[in-house]
């Protein structure tokens, strides 16, 4: 007996009798065209419909009762490794985030540039796959084509300084989207201005965040020390600062104050 092992996601039937009354079933399927003759007994056919009924039956009862999609290689991951969320697109690596909610955002964000729409699991530290199609959908807007709007936060001329928080759509210690602020290191290092994912310092060129701050947890916001220090019970003092993330020099690892950047203003009319 041979075996013909077939891949096809359409594979197409039909079943025809020809003029000299025979039956036949005929099978199209990964480039092959397959014709089986069942004859052209009234019992012989009556059975072979019997057989397709219940193999209709076997797949409504056996498959499609308490169906569970598995995972492909065309799919979209995201994979936990060492506390950082790896996120890939249809085979294709996206990117690595210090949290799930961060890397639901930018999987979604990656399928609407892409146009790719997959499953999307997450591979827990065990290797489990769990389906979470749902979860990176509802970064979506309702048309499922474009990202819906994220709240962030903006500052307007003449407000107190800001206090750095981390940014509620992920977790600590990680802001998703800011306005543009301005890091001032105490040391008199050459001032920087934070644009979302981007820098721009002194000369006026735009390397990304991560390219100073990958040392420090949250890229750029850290922890306070000072405030751990507390918490912990290695201080006895509570911070005098305020505010339990801040940003650190990448120079002098000194903390600094964000304040916001001066926008230009249109000066009033004056009188004629």
């Amino acid at each position: 007996m041979s075996l013909l092992d077939l891949h096809d996601t359409q594979p197409e039937f039909a079943v025809e009798r020809h003029p000299d009354g025979d039956v036949q079933l005929r099978l199209r399927a990964g480039g092959f065209d397959m014709h089986i003759t069942i004859g052209r007994l009234y019992d012989d056919v009556s059975l072979f419909a019997q057989s397709l009924h219940h193999l209709a039956e076997d797949i409504d009862q056996d498959i499609f009762d308490g169906w569970r999609d598995t995972p492909d290689e065309s799919d979209a991951y995201i994979t936990v490794d060492h506390s950082r969320y790896h996120v890939s697109l249809d085979s294709a690596r996206v990117g690595n985030y210090p949290s799930r909610a961060v890397a639901e955002i930018e999987l979604a964000r990656a399928r609407v540039n892409t146009g790719v729409f997959p499953n999307a699991w997450l591979i827990t530290d065990h290797s489990n796959p769990e389906p979470i199609n749902d979860d990176t959908r509802r970064w979506h807007n309702e048309a499922g084509d474009q990202l819906a709007p994220i709240p962030s936060v903006q500052y307007r001329a003449g407000d107190p300084p800001p206090q750095v928080l981390p940014d509620v759509t992920t977790d600590d210690a990680y802001c998703l989207r800011v306005e543009p602020v301005d890091i001032v290191c105490p040391a008199g290092q050459p001032g920087t201005t934070l644009d979302h994912s981007r820098l721009l310092d002194q000369t006026s060129t735009q390397p990304p965040s991560a390219d100073l701050f990958s040392h420090l947890p949250g890229d750029p916001y850290a922890e306070c020390r000072s405030c751990r220090a507390y918490n912990s019970g290695q201080r006895d003092e509570p911070c005098p600062y305020g505010g339990r993330y801040t940003v650190f020099c990448p120079t002098c690892d000194r903390r600094c104050p964000i304040e916001p950047t001066a926008a230009p203003t249109i000066p009033a009319w004056g009188t004629r």
